[in-house]
């Protein structure tokens, strides 16, 4: 559980990062060097006034007009896609298949039911579900903001990744779907060198906007931190 003290830091930051989001985020993809496509500025789990939800994660939201994304390697643009893959050192499969690259992480996976997720990504006939997972190669705005919101939380920021949930249609085009109607856990493997003993990890999302989003970790596993969002951009894994 976050603590009282830890999500008032973060609900007053966020009031804070409200104010000054709409310059230090208004850049569109191609000036932040990347080519993913950040969500919508809400998060699923609570509303902007900061109001608890007991379902999944703990987040608070701001909206605004500008435009933000991170910026996905090259490397992760040409990856196969697969459901087969390691986290946390164990083999796994996600129940959603894509492409995954990321080495600054232990791995990664969907691990909310297929049936939940094409509910959530409201898929029709034809359509199939796909996940992008890359290291993110975020421009320097979007470095400004994460390292921001870690420093007013006072934790230590970590990894960070790009992810998109997304739907292939009939022809095989794959598109971004930019907001769920419910939220998607997925699984991501902690680097041994990010572990510290005693230490809570929790995951920021930062989506255009503005908005922020605290996510919790919902496993007891040391080694991986699981998170559930409605919302997808850039994602932070950070350390208290």
């Amino acid at each position: 559980m976050v603590k009282g003290r830890f999500m008032k830091k973060f609900l007053m930051c966020a009031l804070t990062l409200s104010l000054m989001m709409s310059s230090a985020m208004a850049v569109s993809a191609s000036s932040m060097g990347g080519n993913s496509t950040m969500g919508p500025a809400s998060s699923g789990s609570q509303s902007s006034s900061g109001s608890h939800s007991s379902s999944s994660h703990s987040s608070s939201s701001h909206s605004s007009s500008s435009k933000s994304s991170g910026g996905s390697s090259a490397s992760g643009q040409t990856a196969a896609s697969t459901s087969k893959v390691t986290v946390g050192g164990q083999a796994i499969n996600s129940t959603v298949s894509g492409r995954f690259y990321a080495p600054n992480v232990n791995g990664a996976a969907v691990v909310s039911q297929k049936a939940e997720v094409n509910a959530a990504l409201g898929l029709k006939n034809g359509e199939t579900a796909s996940v992008r997972v890359f290291q993110s190669a975020y421009g320097p705005k979007a470095q400004k903001c994460v390292a921001d919101t870690a420093a007013a939380l006072n934790v230590t920021l970590g990894p960070v990744l790009d992810i998109n949930l997304g739907k292939i249609d009939a022809g095989g085009k794959y598109s971004n779907v930019q907001h769920l109607n419910t939220a998607v856990a997925f699984t991501i493997g902690i680097p041994a060198e990010f572990v510290q003993a005693g230490s809570s990890y929790y995951v920021i999302n930062v989506q255009p906007g503005g908005a922020v989003a605290l996510l919790q970790d919902l496993d007891t596993d040391p080694s991986t931190l699981t998170f559930a969002t409605t919302d997808f951009g850039v994602f932070a894994l950070v350390r208290q």
